[in-house]
């Protein structure tokens, strides 16, 4: 019975899309930054970032200080509680690239995820790979993918995700700009890989030891909370991380640092100076 229901849930949502055209068609972001935009499936506006990525692409935000985002994919899964009570008991935010058929199953997570202050990413409905040949009907497939699971992040939370995650990172370099148009997106890959979406999954140990070998100052961890193994390794790379020194921040904040403008601080003798250039006529 309990399945019949799951099935009529995630069936009711794709009906409910596709009769409504998805999301509807993103702006430019020229467009995006003046006017609002509406979601046609869920009739509310759709949360726009406040400003374009300076990239399409990011591993890393490297230069800016000891900040880290840890990511954990794949779920959410009753386990998932437990890296909730891990990051609230230290008082630490993280970003969740949810897949949204996992969504369907465990809508009391995904409000958790909210209420708490964490961040979500997309990483697709069905978390099928996404570098498709070129063509129309590919396109229709990925794009259908990357919209659904919004939707259903969003209707589930309020909350709209605000990154995409490519379930294996598979994502090419025109896929990235076409993403961006199209959602606002920047694809979110890593630097940091415990090595944990291998078959061989590491123990808690090894997967504390293999984050605290790689980690770098602006670095984006790669984690699953589909495993329990991993999720049983979380508490102490938490406490290792934290005793390192690092900050964490979700990864929208961590993109937020790279930017691609420099603060100038004037000095008064500096802004003299500028104003006796303009009246010399330099």
């Amino acid at each position: 019975m309990k399945s019949l229901l799951i099935w009529a849930l995630i069936m009711g949502t794709i009906n409910n899309v596709a009769a409504d055209g998805a999301l509807g068609t993103r702006l430019p972001w020229e467009k995006v930054i003046d006017h609002q935009e509406w979601s046609q499936a869920t009739l509310r506006a759709l949360p726009t970032p406040i400003y374009k990525p300076s990239q399409t692409r990011y591993e890393s935000v490297r230069g800016k200080g000891p900040y880290i985002a840890f990511t954990f994919d794949d779920g959410p899964r009753p386990w998932t509680n437990q890296v909730l009570d891990a990051l609230k008991e230290r008082n630490l935010k993280a970003t969740f690239y949810v897949v949204g058929k996992e969504a369907l199953y465990y809508p009391k997570i995904i409000k958790r995820i909210a209420d708490e202050g964490h961040e979500f990413g997309n990483h697709t409905f069905n978390h099928i790979l996404l570098n498709r040949d070129a063509g129309p009907t590919a396109l229709k497939i990925v794009e259908h993918e990357i919209r659904l699971a919004h939707e259903t992040i969003l209707k589930l939370s309020g909350i709209a995700p605000l990154t995409l995650r490519p379930p294996g990172g598979r994502f090419t370099r025109e896929q990235d700009r076409w993403l961006q148009d199209t959602f606002g997106y920047a694809n979110i890959l890593w630097s940091v890989d415990p090595g944990d979406g291998r078959s061989v999954k590491p123990s808690p140990a090894t997967f504390k030891k293999r984050v605290m070998s790689q980690v770098h100052n602006g670095a984006i961890i790669l984690s699953h909370d589909l495993w329990k193994s991993t999720v049983a390794a979380v508490p102490s790379t938490l406490d290792a991380l934290l005793a390192r020194g690092y900050e964490f921040l979700t990864v929208s904040e961590l993109l937020a640092l790279d930017d691609p403008y420099e603060v100038v601080q004037f000095t008064d003798e500096d802004f003299k100076a500028l104003q006796q250039d303009a009246a010399a006529g330099k």
